[in-house]
């Protein structure tokens, strides 16, 4: 039980974490969008709800409503125009970020291609309002992200040995009913009057079932939903050797014991010798001495044959023992393989986490961590630290000509030749879509510039898995005094980027390129 209850905590722990991700990621977008729309950048806006949508497929739909509930930007044009002053999101939205429960598609319902033999589609949405400079509510941001996330999530913390096992995990709503996995979806299960997070019930077949559940928990500022991860498992999938064992050693035990005490009363007067020889022997073996014998001067047959009998008993019970012993040995080896089971998937969602799928080199979670790191070793040592912006030029045109298999290819060998020019003390990572970033602790800028131009001719020159070359833009950004935050130097690298672009891309654009000071850009986190 106490196995089947760390497994429930460990799975909800990382639902609820994956959970509180998605509402940080909208609601830094919606800061984004605060300073999109009170600068009249729509089309900027709309640019970075695409960039998150192509980083996390899971979100079905992306969008911005203002404040009378008419939607202005969406991802794919989905919903533009319409009114979604009804809708619960929204309603919640325009209050503070928010976090809605598992539910049916309404109005994308109709837009979203469904595959054939799949049932209803679910979302999760999720939503936070949008304010301008003098923090006046605009509109509110939202997500509706697929629940096939679910699926994903869950089938990486189901162990490999589940279904031999009959081990079972579902997440269920408030209402206790089943909304994971989708084929038992609605059923409800007996656990709302427990007081404790574990128990064994009978299933419908009358098996008995150990079940342990936790709490999936949520951020303070959203509606708690009430989710649980539950954890299921047949009782004789467990202990079916060990109680089987179990009970034929006490059954022999209590057997054992009112023969023998039977045999005293009956004959104690008669042979009194012999019984206190049995006696002895017996309590010798009770005592644990496996060696010890009944040597019994018995008279009559029955003495000789009870002597023997006993004696074989205790062989038996001896030899029953030391299955039990092994059963135990074999349980608890099992037990081991199952922490260890435990430790390496919870270090391998740790990794997944803060790893950019496609290229493997960090997302963008942990560029966000290192960039924080970085900002403060800088403000504390008074060391220069620079940071480069890439874009892939022209990448849209690849994936349309070569197809999104090769336009993979392509940011995998970008994400090589990055991790080839930089320092070991350097960092890089993908911010998502074909967008790159590159931390320089303690580089000054004119030396930010050299790596830049290096990278840039690197990239230049590389045999490509397509028919062309591939080049880069890069916008670099440095501060030595401290005059900038980290966000600040993103916003300047980010600005220098397009600079370069709109220049004629396969260039770096830094301090001296014609972007002196910072301006009021994208927050590109």
């Amino acid at each position: 039980m106490k196995a089947l209850n760390e497994l429930a905590v460990s799975v909800s722990a990382v639902l609820g974490e994956n959970l509180h991700e998605r509402e940080r990621e909208i609601s830094f977008l919606a800061e984004i969008a605060s300073r999109e729309v009170s600068a009249g950048r729509e089309l900027d806006l709309q640019a970075s709800i695409d960039r998150l949508q192509k980083s996390h497929p899971y979100y079905s739909w992306i969008g911005f409503a203002d404040t009378n509930g008419t939607v202005k930007q969406a991802t794919g044009g989905m919903l533009t125009g319409q009114s979604v002053i009804k809708r619960p999101w929204f309603q919640h939205g325009m209050k503070g970020p928010f976090v809605g429960d598992l539910h049916e598609a309404v109005l994308l319902a109709k837009l979203l291609p469904q595959a054939a033999g799949v049932g209803p589609v679910r979302f999760i949405d999720f939503a936070a309002p949008v304010t301008d400079q003098q923090q006046r509510l605009v509109g509110v941001l939202a997500a509706h992200a697929h629940w096939v996330w679910a699926e994903e999530v869950m089938k990486v913390l189901t162990p490999g040995s589940a279904r031999e096992r009959g081990l079972s995990l579902f997440i269920v709503n408030s209402e206790n009913q089943i909304i994971f996995p989708d084929h038992q979806f609605g059923e409800t299960v007996a656990i709302g009057q427990q007081t404790s997070h574990y128990a064994v019930q009978e299933d419908a077949n009358g098996r008995a079932v150990a079940m342990a559940w936790a709490p999936v928990k949520q951020s303070a500022l959203q509606t708690p939903m009430g989710w649980k991860v539950l954890v299921r498992q047949p009782v004789d999938a467990i202990l079916s050797d060990v109680l089987v064992l179990q009970n034929v050693f006490m059954y022999t035990v209590i057997a054992g014991v009112l023969v023998f005490i039977g045999l005293g009363v009956l004959i104690a007067r008669r042979i009194s010798e012999p019984i206190e020889a049995i006696t002895d022997g017996a309590l010798a073996i009770a005592a644990g001495n496996e060696t010890a014998t009944l040597r019994v001067r018995g008279r009559t047959l029955e003495i000789r044959r009870l002597s023997g009998a006993i004696q074989s008993m205790a062989s038996h019970l001896i030899q029953r023992n030391h299955a039990i012993a092994e059963a135990n040995s074999e349980l608890e080896a099992r037990v081991a393989a199952r922490t260890s089971e435990l430790a390496q998937a919870n270090h391998a969602l740790e990794q997944l986490a803060r790893r950019d799928a496609l290229t493997g080199i960090a997302n963008r979670l942990a560029v966000k961590e290192r960039l924080q790191q970085e900002q403060v070793r800088t403000q504390r040592y008074h060391q220069p630290f620079s940071v480069l912006m890439l874009d892939v030029d022209h990448f849209k045109r690849v994936n349309d000509t070569y197809g999104h298999a090769a336009g993979d290819e392509v940011l995998k060998l970008i994400a090589g030749l990055m991790q080839q020019q930089i320092r070991a003390s350097d960092f890089c990572g993908r911010m998502g879509g074909e967008e790159f970033l590159v931390l320089l602790p303690d580089t000054a800028h004119h030396e930010a510039m050299l790596v830049a131009e290096k990278l840039r001719l690197a990239v230049q020159h590389a045999a490509t898995p397509i028919e062309q070359n591939i080049t880069i833009s890069i916008g670099v950004a440095s501060d030595d005094s401290t005059r900038f935050s980290g966000q600040d130097l993103l916003q300047l690298a980010d600005a220098r980027l397009y600079e370069a672009k709109r220049r004629g891309r396969n260039q770096v654009m830094g301090e001296n390129s014609g972007q002196g000071e910072l301006p009021g850009t994208t927050d590109v986190l």
